[in-house]
């Protein structure tokens, strides 16, 4: 068995844990289990809270390459793993937050990073002219 057998197997009984669900029924209510991001978001939003559950991520000690020593810490990377509805959660509030932003137009044009159809090629052409 690899070195990092045990923990993936740690890993996937605490991924099955039902305590992702924790954040009582209200999200859950209306459309069962496949409620729609927006209404996951709107309720969290609105509570002005993430659940805690969420929060908790599974830490998985991977070795950076199979030729490295398995005895030595430093031979190994984290992978952090978070709750599936979490992680769509996150995504949702993102995606929605970056287009409120882009069509009200709150950032400064000069802003390059991290933004759709602004790469560091425009920044320089920009910067130049």
């Amino acid at each position: 068995m690899s070195a990092a057998g045990g923990p993936l197997v740690h890993l996937k009984q605490a991924h099955l844990r039902p305590s992702v669900l924790s954040m009582g029924q209200e999200p859950w209510s209306n459309g069962g289990l496949l409620s729609t991001p927006e209404t996951i978001c709107g309720t969290q939003t609105r509570k002005g809270s993430f659940p805690l559950a969420w929060k908790k991520a599974s830490i998985l000690p991977l070795l950076k390459k199979n030729t490295f020593d398995s005895k030595y810490v430093k031979d190994y990377h984290p992978i952090s793993r978070f709750p599936l509805v979490a992680k769509v959660l996150g995504k949702h509030m993102n995606v929605t937050l970056s287009k409120y932003v882009e069509e009200h137009r709150l950032l400064n044009p000069a802003q390059f990073g991290f933004r759709p159809n602004r790469s560091k090629e425009l920044a320089l052409v920009v910067a130049t002219n």
